[in-house]
């Protein structure tokens, strides 16, 4: 999915593009939470796009080109921590150096017991909104892609 839209309608939403100014995609990120690595690989989007914004889409291109090290067989020997230092050493290959400090800065965990690290609260923030928005539509699958408006046919 994230190839088709890199590919075929980010062209058309970009600069230059016949749907500029008109279209605007929004990434929502939805948590599997039956992936034992998903929230991590989430928590990683998020911390990218907190330190680097503009490296947001090709992190993702990135993670996505990658994702088979996440899935659940070659991630279950891995600690959280080892899992995270990983997403740290792939967020390298595409954010500037100061930012993979923050990055890690941010996945850092806090020095309560459950208090999760600095992006927690924007991934529930996402979970919440997402549940709201899929009330009626099903957004099991990771390529689902609900519009707000419906395009008029040309």
């Amino acid at each position: 999915m994230a190839l088709i839209i890199d590919g075929v309608l980010k062209p058309l939403f970009e600069s230059g593009g016949k749907y500029a100014g008109k279209v605007k995609a929004i990434i929502r990120l939805q948590v599997q939470p039956w992936h034992a690595t998903s929230t991590l690989t989430h928590e990683s989007a998020l911390a990218v796009a907190r330190a680097s914004p503009e490296h947001f889409w090709p992190y993702s291109l990135l993670l996505f080109e990658n994702q088979g090290d996440y899935f659940d067989i070659p991630a279950s020997t891995l600690t959280p921590l080892q899992v995270r230092e990983n997403l740290a050493k792939l967020a390298a290959q595409v954010i500037p150096p100061a930012a993979v400090e923050e990055f890690k800065e941010l996945l850092r965990l806090k020095s309560t017991p459950n208090g999760g690290n600095a992006v927690t609260d924007d991934l529930k923030y996402t979970s919440v909104f997402l549940l709201r928005l899929s009330k009626g539509i099903d957004v099991l699958g990771t390529d689902v892609i609900p519009f707000s408006q419906v395009l008029k046919a040309e």
